[in-house]
């Protein structure tokens, strides 16, 4: 396990940075837990943390995670894998992959849930239009869709706050299509999942956004 009181300077500043920016908590953590930046931002809640995966010699990731009410159901989408596709694998390890019907998404995303048509009734031209942007996205790993969460991961200790603050961004972007937020009286914000097609706004890839530049709130 990592000891993650050695995450350098700019590192810290990046995760310091990020929060006081977004008005979020930030948790500098101990040798044994991982740095945290916790909050809401426009009724979504948000977590970014790190973990190595308890795996031997393990590489950090920066893990990114937002909730949003619940959508019914459950149901999870990940990226299709050689794994996924082959009908005889996907037995044996007890993985179910569900097609809806559009054979470009089908191909992309492995779906689980419990059944077609809750699939297809969550699964919106404009949620897959999102999804499949998500799981597209250069550099996001692990991409995770669920009725109520979103998250990926990034490889590294992110110590860029503008990048961080681009992922951010990204998910908040992503999340009021798929999922309404919870306003400060409990009301549920309506999600724009239903809104005519057009390309979602992509702050991850902040070479076409520009992405929000924070590096002068470093202290």
């Amino acid at each position: 396990m990592k000891d993650w009181t050695q995450i350098g300077r700019s590192g810290r500043t990046a995760w310091q940075a990020t929060a006081a920016h977004f008005e979020l908590r930030y948790h500098k953590g101990t040798a044994n837990k991982a740095p945290v930046i916790v909050g809401n931002i426009e009724g979504f809640d948000v977590h970014i943390t790190c973990t190595d995966d308890r795996k031997p010699k393990p590489p950090a990731v920066t893990v990114y995670q937002i909730d949003y009410a619940s959508l019914g159901g459950p149901i999870r989408i990940g990226r299709e894998s050689t794994l996924g596709r082959v009908k005889i694998l996907r037995k044996l390890t007890d993985i179910v992959d569900l097609e809806i019907g559009d054979q470009s998404f089908d191909k992309l995303a492995l779906i689980d849930a419990a059944d077609v048509e809750s699939a297809a009734t969550f699964l919106t031209y404009r949620r897959r239009q999102a999804i499949t942007e998500l799981l597209c996205t250069k550099g996001l790993r692990n991409v995770m869709v669920t009725e109520s969460t979103t998250s990926f991961d990034t490889r590294g200790v992110e110590d860029s706050p503008r990048q961080l603050a681009g992922n951010l961004l990204g998910l908040i972007e992503f999340a009021k299509i798929i999922g309404p937020s919870i306003a400060p009286d409990g009301a549920l914000a309506p999600s724009n999942n239903l809104a005519p097609v057009e390309e979602l706004r992509s702050y991850f890839d902040l070479t076409a956004s520009g992405g929000p530049d924070i590096q002068d709130e470093v202290r």
